[in-house]
């Protein structure tokens, strides 16, 4: 549109939706999660270091300053807390044309939580603290609805994610060497690690429910493009 930013690639026309939707799928989570008697907290950064040194006890040693800024935090009347991360999947993909642009092509919100998510929400319910035993996650799509899952949390994954967290940092951390690639393909329990990530997204996620598109609320007159 005349006078708006010059989006090249698919890629930042992704990010620059996902940035413009975040507070919409937030106030539909805010919305479903409201009616059935949770608290949704907007939320900053949480420090890792904020939590009682008991727990920090139990952690592995070495790890760098950690934080996590999910997109909300939920607390429901029994005292449990958990995180709410949502990602908002753009409806925009590259014609195909002589010329380069884009068409609105939504396939709708996912089917469950990529593996590649996991970590994410695992350090976010890390930071939370002993009351947090799972996180939600929100897919939203721009006209079909969205889902909303739980992940439970795993405390011995939790262990074997932090290890290579604190591995990591102690190799290329602030002054050392930037990594190889694929540079733990060849440390003990790296398989491990990755078989436990893939078994999280297929095993420890259920959908919570599907949020209509009707129940999601925009504008009447938000145009798709940006």
């Amino acid at each position: 549109a005349e006078g708006g930013t010059p989006y090249r690639t698919v890629g930042q026309v992704r990010m620059a939706w996902g940035n413009a939707q975040e507070a919409t799928s937030v106030l539909a989570a805010a919305n479903y999660l409201w009616a059935r008697n949770a608290t949704v907290e907007e939320a900053g950064l949480q420090p890792l270091e904020a939590l009682p040194e008991s727990v920090l006890a139990a952690l592995p040693p070495g790890l760098p300053p950690i934080g996590a800024s999910p997109d909300a935090i939920v607390r429901w009347p029994d005292g449990s807390v958990e995180p709410f991360e949502a990602k908002n999947h753009a409806p925009f993909a590259t014609c195909r044309a002589p010329q380069p642009c884009f068409e609105v092509r939504d396939p709708g919100p996912y089917d469950g939580v990529a593996v590649w998510h996991v970590p994410q929400l695992y350090l976010h319910m890390l930071c939370l603290g002993e009351a947090c035993s799972s996180a939600l996650f929100l897919s939203c799509s721009a006209t079909k609805g969205a889902n909303l899952f739980r992940l439970r949390r795993d405390t011995q994954l939790q262990g074997l994610v932090l290890k290579f967290v604190a591995r990591f940092a102690d190799r290329h951390g602030a002054g050392q060497p930037p990594p190889p690639p694929e540079h733990f393909w060849g440390c003990r329990e790296y398989a491990s690690l990755l078989e436990g990530l893939s078994r999280a997204s297929r095993e420890a996620v259920e959908l919570v429910a599907h949020i209509p598109h009707a129940e999601i609320q925009r504008g009447p007159e938000a145009p798709l493009f940006l």
